[in-house]
């Protein structure tokens, strides 16, 4: 079904939910394992689903298959250079190879995204002029090797700060994957009693109590009109999927600002179970 749903991050996000709701392992997209679509590989003593290549926003399929036919024609990438040389300017441009770091389907080249995001530009260029090289090269009288030019150094640079990782992971995937924002505040969010969306029906129905806390990172919201000013439905993340809280006037009118810098939040919220 997550193949078919390949073009809706929203479904794909409910996709996620429910795999975690049942323990099934969705691995993260990878140039060096991701097929186009959604594939089942071996991992551990079962099996996991492999994230699709083309289900990276800012893609698209086309680029995709060309690049899962080059690995396949001549074996995995090496590194940025490597993927960029091979694949040429046609198929590949900066804001694809970005989207691609940002998601963590370069991770298995360099796990230091910000180091691989400085690098595209430079990486492209380098793989333009190694590209007329060659056919300078096959252009010449005596038709020899070309000479390709030299590499340019990696960025010396470290990697985003978690937040920041997590947050351009979320831009490229619409949910989080390889880790959480919460995932830091587990402990005190667990002595403080917060439930997990996951778990929001069955804590209601065993206790009896519908005033629940929560925690989660905004992703974004729909406000509407009404006749004690605007209200809204917003959408959050925890570690255990998504779930949306509505927000009465005069809670969203003091809380935009939280909001709108989507970091970690702690909401206590009366839970209505339909």
């Amino acid at each position: 079904a997550m193949g078919i749903e390949i073009a809706a991050p929203e479904k794909l996000a409910a996709f996620r939910q429910e795999m975690l709701q049942r323990g099934l392992v969705l691995l993260p997209p990878d140039v060096n394992r991701s097929d186009v679509s959604f594939t089942v590989e071996p991992h551990g003593e079962g099996r996991a689903v492999r994230f699709a290549l083309a289900a990276i926003k800012g893609v698209g399929a086309q680029a995709m298959r060309a690049l899962v036919a080059e690995r396949r024609r001549a074996g995995p990438f090496a590194d940025l250079f490597d993927l960029a040389l091979r694949m040429g300017p046609k198929a590949l441009n900066r804001r694809l190879l970005e989207a691609l770091v940002q998601a963590g389907a370069l991770d298995s080249l360099d796990p230091c995204r910000k180091r691989l995001f400085e690098a595209v530009e430079p990486a492209l260029r380098w793989a333009q002029a190694a590209a007329e090289a060659r056919e300078s090269g096959q252009a010449s009288l005596f038709g020899g090797p070309a000479a390709l030019p030299d590499r340019p150094p990696l960025p010396p640079t470290g990697d985003w700060p978690a937040l920041e990782r997590l947050q351009r992971e979320l831009a490229a995937l619409g949910f989080y994957l390889s880790a959480h924002p919460l995932d830091a505040f587990a402990p005190a969010l667990a002595r403080l009693g917060v439930v997990p969306a996951a778990r929001l029906v069955e804590q209601v129905e065993a206790t009896g109590q519908s005033r629940v806390l929560l925690a989660g990172v905004p992703l974004g919201r729909q406000e509407r009109a009404g006749e004690r000013g605007r209200w809204a439905f917003v959408q959050f993340s925890d570690p255990s999927g998504q779930f949306e809280a509505r927000f009465f006037a005069e809670v969203l009118g003091r809380s935009r600002e939280l909001l709108d810098a989507h970091t970690p939040l702690l909401l206590e919220a009366d839970v209505q179970v339909e």
